[in-house]
């Protein structure tokens, strides 16, 4: 039975790398634009904190979690973190905005820890 699973997800996988590649293809042969490095380093620049969140949820499925409240929390540090750096006119301080984005996720991060681990 597992044996079944496994075969016919590596065949999904499969299909979904035959799929990407073929579009890739596609673009590229039809546009002049999409297979260059300046659309490439674009892509990377516009997808790296999709990348960082998804790198976090993998070690936590591959830790056997299942937790993305990371989302959430991404979400409320940077609301918080440009409240507050407004509201004291550092703005154009990158380090401020920084360690306080810092300061508030770990603390947002540990009452969800703290709560998740007392839960159980």
């Amino acid at each position: 039975m597992a044996e079944a699973k496994k075969v016919r997800y590596n065949r999904v996988v499969a299909y979904l790398a035959l799929v990407m590649i073929l579009i890739a293809a596609f673009f590229s042969l039809t546009t002049e634009t999409f297979a260059t490095w300046n659309n490439f380093f674009n892509m990377v620049e516009s997808y790296s904190v999709t990348g960082i969140f998804a790198m976090g949820l993998l070690v936590v499925l591959v830790t056997g979690g299942i937790d993305i409240s990371f989302l959430a929390t991404a979400s409320v540090v940077q609301y918080v973190t440009v409240k507050i750096c407004l509201a004291l006119g550092a703005s154009d301080y990158a380090i401020v905005g920084i360690l306080i984005a810092m300061v508030i996720g770990v603390a947002i991060g540990m009452l969800n820890g703290m709560g998740c681990s007392f839960s159980t």
